[in-house]
């Protein structure tokens, strides 16, 4: 039996009894999570409001909700909506070995075909985020090759493979059928780090990866056949966007027993998941040592090939020309960090907020050194060297970032997040709701339908 064949029948006899606990906390976890970073997109991405117009304009039948604008559109098109309004923040969960950001891809794609057939409770929502989550993780952990090696941007090459899982799951599909569907939108997938580069797919990219999920899911259902050696064939993934590259084992090895959703990380800063360990550092060291931005006058922090490209080109990074931009500039990320001891979402996207001159002044004293030493394809840690004016010296070095599984958030903090997003959005959610949504979502197994967390 190939490994494709092992995996497409491992999803289709998943069910929620068979998860794990800590599967299920996690899958929870991550929904409440990006279900709220979903509705702070709504004010603060132009681009998603342009692509919700388009998706009126297109029109067709009302199966499933653009999350926080209220429209209802056709499932395909909810899908590329509300995939796109996961990461224009850059604040949706990750997973950081397999450089890619799970829930982004699974949850958009399971609930617009949730709602386009009605009737799909809290605990099929769960099983098929969480097996969606698991199978596109595994797929990315069997490559050898770093990001900076390949070119591909690893969230637009895995999330069709997550988006059709979990579309897949809530259609019930057979274990043949689920490989058409897998086939199908491993037939579409791509993208390279190119679109990091200014464009507006930076920060939409996982909308595509939800569309192609969804519809691959309902070609499927309808008869479709897709190729089934998408992993391993002569053309497949592994031999054609990675040169062979991979160790197969990583794809079985605890099948069903460990659920890679478990291994997230969730995020406290609106920014690329590399700068976290630096914020941090910069951070608890200005705290500790009682230092306001004006008493620093020069940062060191020590990267990798992976830092050294959130770092140049310089005239790029120390005045990026858009919020998306920003939040993927090492610098200017950690200017925001010295100039409020904190980063969120508006020092980003609010009027003029990448014009601060407080923060572009900040962010020139920022100097990075290039360790060659160091794994490309890891999460670096973050270390950081504070020289003040009056000549002293401060040295903070973070191994993990704050809210992964070894430097978890502390108790409430996905709560608080929650709350903080929801008043960024385009339709006003009380505090009573928002209050409601949590505790429905933290309880979805016992949710009978999910039209009861949409906002």
């Amino acid at each position: 039996m190939s490994v494709e064949e092992q995996i497409c029948n491992h999803i289709a006899q998943c069910r929620f009894e068979n998860l794990p606990g800590e599967a299920v906390r996690a899958a929870k976890a991550s929904i409440l999570d990006t279900m709220g970073v979903m509705l702070a997109s709504t004010t603060n991405s132009e681009d998603c409001v342009r692509m919700a117009e388009l998706a009126r304009e297109l029109g067709g039948r009302p199966e499933a909700t653009l999350i926080g604008f209220g429209d209802r559109v056709p499932s395909p098109m909810a899908a590329l909506i509300n995939g796109a309004l996961c990461h224009p923040l850059d604040y949706d969960d990750t997973h950081e070995g397999a450089k890619s950001h799970p829930t982004s891809q699974t949850l958009p794609a399971a609930l617009a075909v949730a709602q386009r057939i009605g009737g799909v409770s809290g605990r099929e929502l769960i099983t098929a985020c969480a097996i969606g989550a698991d199978v596109a993780c595994r797929i990315a952990l069997a490559v050898d090759a770093g990001p900076t090696e390949h070119g591909w941007l690893g969230s637009a090459v895995y999330g069709p493979f997550g988006a059709a899982i979990a579309a897949a799951k809530i259609l019930n599909l057979s274990a043949a059928t689920t490989s058409d569907a897998i086939g199908m939108a491993f037939s579409q997938t791509g993208g390279t780090r190119e679109m990091a580069e200014g464009s507006s797919l930076r920060g939409v990219r996982d909308g595509f990866s939800g569309k192609t999920g969804v519809v691959a899911a309902l070609l499927a259902q309808k008869g479709l056949t897709g190729p089934g050696r998408f992993l391993e064939g002569r053309a497949g993934l592994y031999n054609l966007y990675f040169r062979g590259k991979y160790k197969p084992e990583r794809l079985l090895k605890d099948l069903g027993h460990v659920y890679e959703g478990a291994n997230v990380s969730f995020k406290l800063w609106p920014s690329c998941r590399l700068t976290h360990t630096y914020i941090e550092a910069i951070i608890t060291a200005m705290q500790e040592n009682k230092l306001r931005c004006e008493d620093i006058a020069h940062v060191d922090v020590i990267v990798s090939k992976w830092g050294k490209e959130l770092s140049e080109p310089a005239d790029r990074r120390l005045n990026p020309p858009t919020p998306v931009a920003a939040g993927d500039s090492m610098p200017f990320t950690l200017a925001i960090a010295m100039v409020h001891q904190s980063v969120r979402i508006e020092h980003y996207t609010g009027p003029d907020a990448i014009k601060d001159e407080r923060v572009l002044a900040a962010a020139r004293k920022v100097h990075h050194q290039f360790d060659a030493s160091l794994d490309p394809a890891d999460m670096t840690p973050g270390d950081v060297t504070i020289r003040t004016v009056d000549g002293r010296q401060f040295h903070k070095r973070i191994p993990y970032a704050y809210g992964s599984p070894q430097n978890p958030l502390k108790k409430g903090g996905l709560e608080e997040k929650f709350l903080d997003c929801v008043t960024h959005s385009i339709t006003p959610i009380k505090r009573e709701r928002a209050d409601a949504l949590i505790e429905k979502i933290l309880n979805l197994e016992s949710v009978a339908s999910i039209e009861e967390i949409i906002p």
